[in-house]
This record gives structure tokens, sequence and C-alpha cells, in this order.
């Protein structure tokens, strides 16, 4: 990992993360490291820099070191084994107001290729177009850094904004008992 200092908003949006991670509002933050919510806004948009010892409390109260708020690295899960991605499949299969469909698609005259994707015109299922929307736009970005017509930094700031936005939006699990 390379060593990059962050600019105030990329560390406010790992505060927050973390912060939602720990399951906390910006109020029990807010009272936990002596700040007001005003100010805990403030520090997660990145309109104002906190001092060393503010840093310090944000860290003890969150569990998180120093490197976790100020480092490059993306929140989510580590996949490292086909489990890991076939657990996220059946969390993806579980969530509710998604429907999952698998299709064989010929992609040449010999070849054919099983695939994954959510109808967003299905009105029963009303996460549907979120999740179709976005996979448009993850083409679209992944597709651009691939070919260099964005760079890397580009791509992981969308990355970033985008599960901040997504982070609001509860997909429960469905009831299967």
């Amino acid at each position: 990992m390379r060593n990059v200092i962050l600019t105030p908003e990329e560390i406010g949006i790992n505060i927050k993360l973390a912060r939602k991670r720990k399951g906390l509002s910006q109020s029990e933050f807010a009272d936990a490291i002596g700040k007001s919510v005003r100010t805990v806004q403030k520090y997660e948009s990145g309109d104002i820099n906190m001092p060393l010892e503010v840093l310090n409390k944000i860290t003890n109260e969150l569990d998180v070191s120093l490197e976790d708020l100020l480092s490059e690295e993306q929140p989510g899960t580590n996949i490292d084994t086909f489990a890991d991605i076939f657990s996220a499949i059946f969390e993806l299969e579980n969530a509710q107001g998604i429907k999952l469909e698998i299709e064989e698609v010929p992609v040449s005259d010999s070849r054919k290729v099983l695939a994954m994707y959510c109808d967003a015109m299905e009105y029963d299922f009303q996460y549907n177009k979120t999740f179709s929307d976005f996979l448009k736009e993850f083409r679209f970005y992944r597709e651009s850094r691939e070919n260099g017509t964005i760079p890397e930094d580009i791509y992981q700031a969308w990355v970033k904004k985008t599960l901040i936005a997504a982070d609001e939006l509860s997909v429960k699990s469905k009831d299967h008992s």
C-alpha cells in the first residue's frame, strides 16, 4: 500500500462509512466525541479539517486506526474464495425488493454465457431499477477506467460516492420462515 495524503472529503467519507459500520447515528457519534452534530456533519463532508486530538477521539470511538481513516482502501467485503462470491450471490438472492434472473445468453454463434441480471421494469421489485441503473453506471466507469479515458482516482471517487449514496437505501432480507 502506498502512503497518500487524502483530501478532507475523502477522510470524511471514511469517517462516515466507519460510523455507519459501527451503527452510530451522527447524534450518537457527536455525543461520544464531544462535538455538535453540525461539526460531525462538517467532518464527514470534508468542510473542516480536524486536529490530531479529534482524529484520535474519532479512531477510538469507531474502533479503527488512523491509517484506516487516512488510507485509500475501499470498504466492503474481502473476496478471497469462491465461497465468498457464492455467499454474496446468496445474500443478493435473499434481498427484499430485488429479483435476480439467470439466463444463458449467446455471445457468438458458438458460444453462450450465463448472465445474472435484474429487469428494471419488474414493478413488483422496487429496487430492480436502482440495481439496473447501478450496473449500467458501473459498466461505464469500469470500461472508461480500463481504456484510460478516466484516471484511477476519478474511478475510486465514484466508488466511494456510490457506496455512500447506496448506504441510504435499506434492503432487508426476505423472511424465509
